[in-house]
């Protein structure tokens, strides 16, 4: 199909128009400045504000977020527990503190390997994760 040359709307010289309303000193037209055009809006009310989240490292035994704190958002990981009976675990960490003197002990922590880093997740999907998981622990019992 053939376009015509033709427009829809027809446009008269721009700029013949300005430089007559910009000689015109009684021209009922005046163009808004970009400061007249931006108006700023008012503030939301405090209720209906939410305040961001202060991370407080004081509070998680001095660890830093590496990752922000997003509301709905969860951190989830996979680990597999270790169990070892109490004796290993203190030879272990005698012969640590050999190495690392200023090795310091984490009380009745569960022992365990970590296999992912955090996978952040939303709410939604927090159940359907656990049963993957589960079902996959289970077909890989020993």
């Amino acid at each position: 199909m053939k376009r015509s040359s033709t427009s829809l709307v027809s446009y008269s010289d721009s700029s013949s128009e300005d430089d007559a309303r910009s000689n015109s000193p009684t021209s009922p037209e005046k163009l808004p400045t970009a400061a007249q055009k931006k108006r700023k809006l008012p503030p939301l009310a405090t209720h209906l504000t939410v305040a961001a989240p202060i991370d407080d490292p004081a509070q998680h035994q001095g660890r830093v977020r590496t990752t922000p704190h997003v509301d709905g958002q969860w951190a989830a990981h996979v680990y597999v527990p270790v169990s070892a009976g109490r004796s290993l675990v203190r030879t272990a960490f005698a012969r640590a503190l050999e190495s690392v003197p200023n090795l310091q002990a984490l009380g009745g922590g569960e022992l365990h390997i970590s296999l992912t880093r955090p996978v952040y997740l939303r709410a939604h999907q927090r159940e359907e994760i656990k049963r993957a998981v589960r079902a996959v622990a289970r077909a890989h019992a020993p």
